[in-house]
């Protein structure tokens, strides 16, 4: 077996802070797969995709120092949106197992997939001022909240 080179500190932490961001989107998408009901669950769950999406597209138009004010603010809207979505599902009953087995089989494509794109685009908030990275790591915490 070959050993592995140990690994940059910075690389390390970079990769640690990716790993929680994702995280908390991961959350994110997987409270929104369980916390709906039968009689909009599909539209909620298409919504949150779409909004995860949405926070990919975001991310991956990182282009430097100078697109971070366009981006937090971007995100922002979207951490809206992720909170008013979470008060909207909290409202409901949570569906029965059964339920909840049967859709996350139909959506877990569509999750990995929007997930691999909000994890690829991440480490470009990297280029970005602290202050920029902060307000966005909060966008996104504030639908990490989801249940």
């Amino acid at each position: 077996r070959w050993a592995r080179p140990p690994m940059d500190p910075q690389i390390k932490e970079r990769k640690m802070k990716i790993s929680a961001v994702s995280g908390v989107v991961l959350c994110a998408c997987l409270a929104l797969t369980f916390s709906a009901c039968s009689d909009s669950y599909e539209s909620l769950t298409e919504e949150a995709i779409d909004l995860m999406d949405e926070m990919a597209t975001t991310l991956d138009s990182i282009d430097g120092p100078e697109s971070g004010k366009a981006v937090v603010a971007k995100m922002e809207k979207l951490g809206k949106k992720g909170e008013d979505l979470k008060k909207r599902m909290d409202a409901m009953e949570k569906p029965s197992d059964e339920l909840e087995k049967k859709l996350e089989e139909k959506y877990k494509d569509q999750m990995k997939k929007v997930m691999e794109r909000i994890m690829k685009a991440a480490p470009k908030t990297a280029t970005l001022s602290p202050e920029d990275q902060k307000a966005i790591e909060k966008a996104m915490s504030s639908m990490g909240g989801l249940r």
